[in-house]
C-alpha cells in the first residue's frame, strides 16, 4: 500500500491526491493511507490551495528551460494528471484530444508547457517531422524544435527529411 503512491509522487511529482486516485484506480480514502504511509518520504507543498506531492528535492515550480521535448501520444506527462493545466492551456485541449476519445496527439513540449502537436512520416531513409504550434515559435524555439527533432531522427535511425 505504501510503494504505489511512494513510486507514482517520485516518477510524477509534483501531482495531487485526485491525480493520484484518477492514476491508480485506488479508493480516495486506501489513497490517502498510502499516502500517509510515505508522507515522511515525500515533500508536500501547496500551490492556490491543492496540495502537490513530490520526492524530496523537487521543486514544485520547474526552473525555465529552452528545451524541447517530442513527446509521443500516449506519454505518462499527459497521461497521468487528471488536471492538466499546470502544463496544457485548457483553449488547447481538444487540439491534442482531438475525438475527445481517448487518443491523443503527439505533443510539443518547451518550458515544461505543451505548445503545439507534431507528427512524423517515416519514409525510406528518412523520416519527415512536421510541427504544428499552437502559436508560432519565435527563432530560438524553432531551432530548439529542429534540435529535437535531429534527436529523434537519430532516436529512430533516419535521417531528418524535408516535409512538402
Amino acid at each position: 500500500m505504501a510503494e504505489l503512491p511512494r513510486r507514482y509522487f517520485t516518477g510524477h511529482g509534483p501531482a495531487t491526491l485526485q491525480d493520484f486516485v484518477w492514476w491508480s484506480g485506488l479508493k480516495i480514502s486506501d489513497a490517502k493511507v498510502g499516502i500517509e504511509m510515505v508522507s515522511a518520504q515525500l515533500r508536500r507543498e501547496t500551490i492556490d490551495g491543492r496540495v502537490y506531492w513530490m520526492p524530496p528535492g523537487m521543486s514544485a515550480l520547474p526552473k525555465a528551460s529552452n528545451t524541447v521535448y517530442l513527446l509521443p501520444g500516449f506519454d505518462e506527462y499527459m497521461l497521468g494528471y487528471t488536471d492538466r493545466s499546470a502544463s496544457l492551456d485548457p483553449l488547447h485541449t481538444k487540439k491534442i484530444l482531438p475525438g475527445n476519445n481517448g487518443a491523443f496527439s503527439a505533443t510539443i513540449v518547451i518550458g515544461g508547457r505543451v505548445v503545439g502537436t507534431w507528427k512524423r512520416v517515416f519514409q525510406k531513409q528518412e523520416v519527415v517531422i512536421t510541427p504544428s504550434p499552437f502559436t508560432p515559435l519565435s527563432k530560438t524555439e524553432t531551432r530548439a524544435f529542429a534540435a529535437a527533432a535531429e534527436r529523434y531522427s537519430h532516436f529512430v535511425g533516419k535521417r531528418i527529411g524535408n516535409s512538402k
